[in-house]
């Protein structure tokens, strides 16, 4: 099974931009993907997926976020 992460330091080096087209990409072409935002202040990630289902836009695929611990 082939599992691909994406994962760097904070900053905007388009990292979720990345994991989103490659995600979509891939369901696109049947093959299974999921997403987890770590920025749960910025949840851009989970936002845009939002957006896509709120939309009506296709794919998509499980998007969790991190929560944070107080």
């Amino acid at each position: 099974m082939l599992k691909i992460a994406v994962l760097a330091g904070k900053g905007g080096v388009k990292k979720s931009s990345l994991s989103r087209t490659l995600a979509a990409r891939l369901v696109q072409r049947g093959f299974s993907a999921a997403g987890f935002d770590t920025d749960i202040d910025q949840a851009s990630f989970a936002r845009w997926m939002q957006r896509r289902i709120n939309n009506g836009i296709e794919p998509t695929f499980p998007v969790m976020a991190d929560v944070k611990v107080n």
